[in-house]
């Protein structure tokens, strides 16, 4: 019984105080809505016709009394009308998202004075986008570090591999009867300071591989679905140069990864919110936001990773060779030429930003790879046939 009580207050409390009918809740909110336009008219320097306002003003006396007049009814319709044409391109949905809280059960819930539509678009995308980059940053700098940690392991391991050829063909020389005192003076001391540079990189590269187990360490934490190989308790088993070849695969196959994947999407993001964020401010000031606006800033967000990962595996610059180049001059634009030479983290963010720009590069990409069509043949001079005068 208590909860029957319980429901019954709700539907209560939900339920509207007055019930119209449909005509009158119509005109009710045209009403409302060319007073909206009135106000945003004003706000703007927009001249409107005084016998417009007037008609507007009499038709909600009138509403409020409830003795609206058949003529009067049409007077306003004609007057709406006019309202509507002179604050274009502004229309009434787009006013309405400037100036009015939509309405919805949660705000009727929890706040009885919502914020405009327009308001709380910006505020979400502003929040998208700096989430969107602070993650970006983070996933950017974690993978620099692995990198840096990959690329000092190789310049060490190289090093120490032309130090060991020359200290072996030093060894070797030295060991010949041919040279003089003198000359293996010199290649002692030298083997001696080769020695010591040897094992300063060797040291060098343990500290390296020691960071990168670390680095390692974190994002096999992340991993949910399988273990790493250093996961495992046998792992501890194996010979030192086996681990350590074993951390250095997995370190370079996590970095193509987010290089490929992860960092292709943030930043196909950030090109849909910075496009966003840079469109939003205009459609506000000029009064022309509205929910097609706010849908289709929505696909956007969607669009933008989708671009960017896509873009970046079509139009990488080492799939593009010095022939299709040359080609390419007679049929892409300047920007289009330039957008070839940049990196596939920069093609991805344009990607972003204009996904209409993907498909007319893809357009044109196709065009360059297509078949060569044959060249026309030129059309024979046919003569004209004389004109008969009778």
């Amino acid at each position: 019984m208590q909860l029957i009580k319980l429901w019954q207050l709700l539907k209560d409390w939900l339920k509207p105080a007055d019930i119209v009918p449909d005509e009158v809740d119509v005109l009710h909110q045209s009403i409302r809505n060319a007073l909206l336009v009135v106000m945003t008219a004003s706000e703007n320097a927009i001249a409107l016709e005084p016998k417009t306002i007037a008609t507007v003003i009499a038709a909600k006396n009138a509403l409020t009394t409830g003795e609206i007049s058949q003529e009067l009814e049409s007077e306003f319709w004609n007057a709406y009308r006019i309202l509507t044409q002179t604050i274009r391109p502004a229309t009434i949905d787009s006013i309405r998202a400037t100036h009015e809280p939509s309405k919805g059960i949660a705000t009727a819930l929890f706040s009885r004075k919502g914020k405009p539509l327009s308001r709380r678009c910006a505020t979400n995308y502003k929040v998208i986008s700096l989430t969107t980059l602070c993650l970006l940053i983070a996933i950017q700098i974690y993978w620099y570090v692995g990198w840096s940690l990959m690329h000092d392991i190789d310049v060490q391991s190289l090093q120490i591999n032309q130090m060991s050829e020359e200290l072996v063909s030093l060894k070797l020389q030295k060991s010949s009867t041919k040279i003089n005192d003198a000359t293996k003076h010199i290649q002692t001391a030298r083997i001696a300071d080769l020695q010591e540079e040897i094992a300063v990189h060797i040291n060098r590269r343990n500290a390296a591989f020691y960071h990168l187990q670390n680095w390692n360490e974190t994002w096999s934490q992340l991993d949910l679905i399988t273990l790493q190989p250093w996961q495992e308790p046998q792992f501890a088993t194996y010979p030192l140069q086996v681990q350590r070849h074993i951390e250095f695969v997995a370190a370079r196959n996590f970095l193509a990864a987010v290089m490929n994947y992860v960092l292709p999407i943030l930043y196909g993001m950030i090109g849909a919110c910075f496009f966003i964020l840079r469109q939003l401010p205009k459609e506000i000031s000029s009064r022309t936001f509205s929910m097609t606006s706010y849908i289709g800033y929505s696909l956007r967000m969607a669009q933008g990773p989708l671009a960017g990962i896509l873009i970046s595996y079509f139009f990488a610059p080492e799939q593009i060779d010095a022939k299709q180049l040359s080609v390419a001059e007679n049929d892409l634009s300047p920007l289009d030429l330039s957008v070839i030479t940049l990196s596939p983290l920069a093609v991805a963010f344009l990607a972003g930003y204009s996904v209409e720009f993907i498909f007319r590069f893809i357009d044109k990409a196709l065009l360059l790879s297509g078949p060569d069509e044959p060249a026309a043949k030129p059309e024979k001079n046919i003569p004209k046939e004389r004109k008969t005068t009778s």
